[in-house]
């Protein structure tokens, strides 16, 4: 799994340095402009090594939200038939006009966006969840007690992936 990391952090490097041999790259237009232009700062404690591990981290954790978002979203229409009858046929409709579905047409998909909406509510991702820090910990330790060293891992899916089976009523 390290070796995968390695390629990612690889390919995000060559991107760094391509960016930053680009002049226009000076102006800031996006966000890894942004961060590239903080780590040309002397005086910068963010490194460039910070800004390629925060890269590879975000990029990760997209894919792994999106991923149980889908997840969520079809345990809950697998759990409610005419939910998922609902959704199909608004599916079928609109793409009964179009052959493929592009990026620009999700917004006129107004059940499916309900669904997906609902399901958040339901389901929150963790960085929802996390909106503060808690200052008081149940057992009385201190927070400046704990080790908060990081060590690579990654979280694994399941070799048999969980079925979602409606059951009903």
């Amino acid at each position: 799994m390290e070796n995968y990391y390695k390629t990612l952090l690889d390919v995000f490097d060559s991107i760094f340095e391509e960016r930053l041999q680009r002049e226009d790259s000076l102006k800031g237009s996006d966000v890894l402009d942004l961060f590239l232009d903080i780590t040309r700062s002397e005086d910068s404690e963010v490194s460039r090594h910070d800004v390629l591990h925060l890269f590879l981290d975000l990029f990760v954790a997209g894919l792994d939200t999106t991923a149980a978002t889908i997840e969520w979203v079809m345990a809950e229409l697998l759990c409610n038939p005419e939910k998922l009858t609902k959704t199909k046929r608004e599916n079928q409709q609109f793409l009964s006009k179009k052959r493929e579905l592009e990026d620009s047409d999700i917004s006129k998909l107004n059940y499916l966006q309900a669904v997906v909406k609902e399901t958040l509510r339901l389901h929150p991702t963790a960085p929802i969840l996390i909106h503060k820090s808690v200052a008081e910990l149940a057992d009385e330790s201190k927070s400046k007690d704990m080790d908060m060293t990081e060590k690579f891992g990654i979280t694994l899916h399941k070799v048999k992936p969980l079925m979602a089976i409606p059951i009903k009523e």
